[in-house]
């Protein structure tokens, strides 16, 4: 299904897999949107005439993770059969495969200038790449259960990583070196970053948390879902924050007045 903000009851529906949805992703002039799922596929739809345009059938096991770079140029999707595919963002042809991955890809992220791929993997690892080199950057080693989310910060400086450990950890990617850990008592199960310095994430029993980053002080806790957190998104522009839960809801927050009652600037 396909809401507009702005009515939040106007609501399109695309289609369908036949099984759960596992990451979604607009193309950045807004006509596209990319899906990936269990059953293996990625699916690209054609918002402006409300139809598939491509279904995309080369992953040998489900896909985790899709994602139009902000430049246009790629269309990455990740999968359990540890490749990461970069494709033509238009046909969905795929240009190369980064293969290098020594577990099953749980969760991706791409970098905001379009040049670095982060991946987490069940093993616990992340790992990053240069996409035009398909060379390994570095290998990222803190976490003792699968990861669950990644995310760059807007400006590119920050990874931060969620896993099953109950842990999230920021990065610094140029170094990769580990810059801060968030204990949580619950699993941390999605993230993103509502602005360089400030990151969101979201627990397996509806729980929201912001943290200042890198410092790592915690902004604000409250819980606003009845169950697990399964989606963050914040778009470039920050004007939104949407959550999405496993009790079947999607809310739409103005960042600046979450901000403002969390106590931060």
């Amino acid at each position: 299904f396909l809401v507009d903000t702005d009515k939040p009851g106007d609501v399109s529906y695309l289609g369908r897999h036949s099984l759960q949805v596992t990451g979604l992703s607009f193309s950045p002039d807004g006509k596209r949107l990319a899906s990936g799922s269990m059953d293996w596929t990625v699916a690209i739809w054609d918002l402006q005439r409300g139809k598939r345009a491509r279904l995309l059938e080369d992953h040998t096991y489900p896909v985790t993770g899709v994602a139009y770079s902000l430049d246009g140029r790629w269309l990455l999707s990740a999968s359990w059969d540890r490749t990461i595919k970069l494709r033509d963002p238009g046909e969905g042809k795929v240009l190369c495969s980064i293969e290098e991955f020594t577990g099953v890809i749980t969760s991706m992220a791409l970098s905001p200038d379009g040049k670095e791929v982060a991946a987490g993997a069940r093993d616990g690892t992340v790992g990053i790449w240069d996409i035009a080199s398909e060379r390994k950057l570095h290998t990222l080693r803190g976490h003792e259960a699968p990861l669950t989310d990644i995310a760059f910060s807007p400006d590119g400086r920050y990874l931060a990583t969620a896993a099953r450990d109950g842990r999230a950890i920021i990065w610094d990617v140029a170094g990769g070196g580990k810059i801060s850990v968030f204990h949580v008592t619950r699993s941390a199960t999605a993230l993103c970053f509502l602005r360089d310095t400030i990151l969101v994430g979201g627990l397996s029993d509806g729980t929201i948390l912001v943290w200042r980053v890198p410092s790592g002080d915690l902004l604000c806790d409250f819980r606003p879902h009845a169950q697990a957190i399964t989606a963050l998104a914040c778009p470039p522009d920050g004007r939104i924050l949407a959550t999405g839960s496993a009790d079947g809801t999607v809310i739409i927050w103005n960042p600046k007045e979450l901000l403002s009652a969390c106590g931060g600037p």
